[in-house]
């Protein structure tokens, strides 16, 4: 194996072609090895199609082999930009491929002006690398999907420079009560730009393909259901996840009291208008998710107990 100057030194990085898609297909396949919960990168079929469709796809060859490949899928209608689906081959793995992979891809995102960055942490090298491009954990979710067992993610999020000139904080300030969501908006140099608030009780109304976010709930036919099919015979749902925008405390409390738990705060998640809004992140769980790295057990129990106090 080359050394690691040399590695990075050698290797040609550029955005991925369709003409990539069989050696991106083998490389996906080869590096997760069935165990990661996207299979759309394995295919070749749906390479191509993911190609056509993602932004910043980046791929790292060296010489004509392609060693590593990275994704930001950009979200036009919420200006967002979400890091992952990074693998590279094992031989090359710890060579800071991901890491350079990843700063093009924030380098393009931020040219195209976009509002938020963000990512879901499943280990310490996200972790780490999320820390690098000043991602700042904002919660957990417990949805992720993993060889047929949920999963719970750490929630990575930085607003941008132009994201923070668009954010409007709320007149109800009952949430930013709430420590950790006072400690977040610190980190994050977050000040108060109090406006009024849209109507709108949940964000994110869209139907993508497969799976269903329905007014900000998030479904996955193999595992949930659609809400209005909640009491057809011997169907129950493993999660059910919820947006909700920050100045809808009623609602909030409401779903606390049915056991929804509050697991992230995602400052200016919601555009409307060249505006972003504060969102809260909910969730409910029927059935364990477990945690895949060890290490993060602690941060994610933090985060657990802290918006636990929340608004009761």
């Amino acid at each position: 194996m080359l050394e690691k100057e040399c590695v990075i030194d050698s290797i040609e990085i550029r955005k991925a072609e369709i003409r990539d898609a069989e050696k991106l297909s083998k490389l996906y396949n080869e590096v997760w090895e069935g165990k990661y919960p996207l299979n759309d990168f394995t295919e070749i079929e749906d390479v191509i199609r993911k190609i056509q469709e993602n932004h910043f796809w980046y791929i790292a060859n060296l010489g004509d082999e392609c060693i590593g490949s990275a994704v930001g899928t950009y979200d036009k209608e919420n200006n967002t930009v979400e890091f992952g689906r990074a693998a590279v081959q094992k031989k090359y793995q710890k060579e800071g491929i991901a890491q350079k992979l990843y700063d093009i891809i924030k380098e393009n995102s931020l040219e195209k002006n976009v509002d938020i960055l963000w990512g879901l942490m499943r280990n310490k090298a996200t972790f780490n690398i999320a820390k690098n491009y000043g991602f700042t954990v904002v919660g957990y979710s417990d949805y992720y999907i993993l060889l047929g067992s949920r999963e719970t993610v750490l929630f990575g999020l930085n607003l941008t420079e132009q994201g923070k000139q668009k954010r409007v904080s709320s007149y109800m300030k009952d949430v930013y009560a709430i420590n950790e969501v006072n400690k977040i908006l610190r980190t994050m140099e977050l000040k108060d730009n109090d406006g009024k608030y849209p109507e709108e009780i949940m964000a994110q109304l869209k139907l993508k393909g497969k799976k269903i976010s329905f007014s900000g709930v998030y479904f996955d036919p193999n595992k949930s259901l659609v809400i209005d099919s909640f009491f057809e015979k011997e169907k129950i749902p493993e999660y059910i996840e919820a947006t909700i925008l920050v100045d809808k405390t009623n609602h909030l409390r409401f779903l606390q009291s049915f056991g929804f738990s509050i697991t992230s705060f995602l400052p200016g998640w919601y555009q409307k208008n060249d505006k972003r809004y504060d969102c809260i992140l909910l969730g409910k769980t029927l059935s364990e998710a477990s945690i895949k790295d060890d290490s993060l057990t602690e941060i994610v129990d933090y985060f657990k107990e802290e918006f636990k106090r929340g608004l009761e």
